[in-house]
């Protein structure tokens, strides 16, 4: 990204999430960046080992019971944050 706001480079490739997040930050900001097209949109899986298959279905319903409360989302940004916090 810096190559980009540098000049020395005409365009940037990368995940939507994290380029958004990086145009937010200070350093971005007034940059006059744009996301300008989504080449692909892909899903992606976690997998457990198969020494803890017991927990896939308890995982599952878990997962299930939060995405229903609308949990889900607000431990994705929790748990962003904490890792940003780590830095």
């Amino acid at each position: 990204m810096r190559k980009l706001l540098r000049g020395r480079i005409d365009i940037y490739i990368g995940t939507k999430e994290l380029t958004t997040e990086l145009l937010a930050t200070a350093a971005f900001v007034n940059s006059n960046i744009l996301i300008t097209s989504t080449l692909e949109e892909f899903l992606f899986y976690g997998y457990l080992h198969k020494s803890h298959s017991d927990l896939a279905i308890k995982l599952a319903e878990i997962f299930r019971q939060m995405k229903s409360e609308g949990k889900l989302k607000d431990y994705q940004i929790q748990a962003k944050q904490f890792i940003q916090q780590q830095k």
